[in-house]
């Protein structure tokens, strides 16, 4: 059998980042009626998947998730299937107990 070399800047996308991104796709962050293609999703609805989360979720968990989102777009920027990574501008929650910097006094 004639095995052709693995391209050594291509890596597999770990397993689990698949796992927690697939959550994205399929529970809220991106409805399958609206989104056709990756390059349709924008930082909303990174966004609004991160908020959603935050009623399920605690804060570590929810950034977790979101770091996954993350180093998926960035490893289909690395490839070249989308042009900027959607989820870059994305803040996670605050920690328990503790103020955004740019939270404003009533926040």
């Amino acid at each position: 059998m004639n095995v052709s070399p693995v391209d050594p800047d291509i890596r597999p996308i770990p397993l689990v980042i698949s796992r927690l991104s697939v959550q994205f796709f399929t529970n809220g962050g991106v409805n399958p009626k609206d989104i056709h293609e990756l390059t349709q999703v924008e930082p909303f609805h990174v966004a609004a998947f991160v908020h959603d989360l935050q009623d399920e979720l605690s804060p570590p968990s929810v950034k977790q998730h979101l770091a996954a989102i993350r180093m998926l777009f960035d490893w289909l920027v690395t490839g070249h299937v989308i042009e900027a990574n959607p989820a870059h501008s994305v803040r996670g929650p605050a920690a328990h107990g503790q103020e955004r910097q740019d939270a404003g006094p009533n926040a």
